[in-house]
């Protein structure tokens, strides 16, 4: 059984405990490594919580049906995101012009990175750890020159981006660069960590473990993540 907790904070496996032996941790990209577009929306227009909750996905306390979907597996976020570009350009005005607000988003953002994240991930690597970063959609929508430019490469041991793969999540097959790592080391060790629940589910699937980082309440995320892999630095 896996602890489920209210959508305000992080469910977990409860077989993840504060160690120093996870070897190996598969990152998503946006909503963890990136903040996601709801809260980046949401810092940009506080007002957008009041007028147009049903838009905020993790943030919408419920009030977001085309987000439970996904989390469900039963929308992708493809689609999700074509519907929100409809939606959302009626009520942000920066939003009215673009043709990807999923990007103007984080374009706009002055703190788009989790920074703190990021120095986690500096000190994991620095103890002889991997990081392996995934995304389904973020070359396409930021390019992989922003990718380059903006992350420290030397910290990702490889990232796997769905426009080169041809294989997007919830594809248990995405987590084959992790399931590889598992015949190196102990299968305990090696853990995904996304804002999608059901992707978490997926990974899981596959032997992989799992950790469902909430958007809705960075700093609880953030302090159980490092919680449980703890490094040196």
């Amino acid at each position: 059984m896996h602890e489920v907790r209210s959508d305000n904070e992080t469910r977990f496996d409860p077989l993840l405990r504060a160690t120093d032996s996870v070897s190996v941790v598969g990152l998503d990209v946006g909503g963890v490594l990136l903040r996601s577009p709801w809260e980046l929306l949401s810092a940009a227009w506080p007002d957008v919580k009041r007028t147009a909750p049903s838009l905020l996905g993790p943030f919408s306390q419920g009030r977001d049906s085309l987000y439970a979907a996904v989390t469900r597996g039963v929308l992708s976020e493809t689609e999700y995101w074509r519907r929100f570009s409809v939606s959302a350009t009626r009520i942000v005005p920066m939003l009215k012009e673009s043709a990807n607000p999923v990007r103007d988003l984080i374009l706009a953002s002055p703190s788009p990175i989790r920074m703190s994240l990021i120095e986690w991930i500096r000190g994991f690597v620095a103890s002889n750890r991997y990081v392996i970063t995934f995304s389904n959609g973020l070359y396409r929508n930021l390019g992989k020159n922003w990718w380059v430019a903006n992350i420290p490469q030397r910290l990702i041991h490889k990232h796997y981006d769905a426009s080169e793969t041809h294989i997007r999540k919830p594809d248990v097959r995405v987590f084959a660069p992790l399931t590889d790592f598992c015949r190196n080391f102990e299968k305990s060790t090696v853990v995904y960590v996304d804002d999608n629940p059901h992707y978490v589910s997926a990974a899981r699937s596959v032997g992989v473990r799992g950790l469902w980082f909430c958007a809705a309440n960075e700093g609880r995320s953030l302090r159980r993540l490092t919680s449980l892999f703890k490094t040196e630095w």
